[in-house]
């Protein structure tokens, strides 16, 4: 039955993308716990850390809202997969406290709470243009961003698989064509 829920949840319309105001620096003024809303023009997300003290904002639909099953976000986050909202990067803007930054590797830029340890983002370069891929569970409203693929799926853990129709890609979503949909055999 669970499958079942899991399938019909994941079909959604496709999303899309409008930018909002820039990054700038990792550190910000302070700003109040706000949760998810939605004006008349442009849809507002709000998240932050566990303890409160780093706050982020953005502003717009984001670009893709992947699972991610590469080594590196497995070893960064100690889960067996995550999942992340990816907005461009002028759409984002961290409003409180200042991050603590790990260069991961070349270009890529993750930033987590250096008070409670909370993994935030992963910043980095995605077809030419600059993003921030926010994790899900950071967001104020996390069920409000249904996941739309896998990608890193040739990475993952082989006992590890979510049950869904989701397109999968072995690489970045950036491949042509998915490598395949839904689970692969038994796990």
């Amino acid at each position: 039955m669970l499958s079942l829920l899991w399938v019909n949840f994941y079909r959604q319309e496709p999303i899309s993308c409008t930018s909002g105001p820039r990054l700038e620096g990792l550190s910000s003024s302070n700003s109040s716990r706000m949760g998810t809303v939605m004006d008349h023009e442009t849809r507002k997300v709000t998240g932050g850390c566990h303890c409160g003290a780093i706050r982020y904002e953005a502003n717009g639909e984001p670009l893709y809202v992947p699972y991610c099953h590469c080594a590196s976000c497995r070893g960064t986050t100690g889960a067996p997969v995550v999942m992340f909202v990816m907005f461009e990067a002028s759409a984002v803007q961290f409003v409180s406290g200042e991050r603590k930054v790990y260069n991961s590797s070349q270009g890529v830029r993750r930033t987590f709470c250096p008070q409670c340890g909370t993994p935030l983002s992963y910043e980095g370069d995605w077809g030419g243009n600059a993003i921030i891929e926010v994790y899900v569970s950071t967001l104020d409203e996390p069920a409000a961003f249904v996941p739309d693929r896998h990608v890193m799926y040739g990475e993952r853990i082989q006992w590890f698989d979510v049950a869904d129709d989701l397109p999968r890609y072995n690489g970045s979503s950036t491949d042509a064509e998915p490598d395949s949909y839904g689970p692969q055999g038994r796990f």
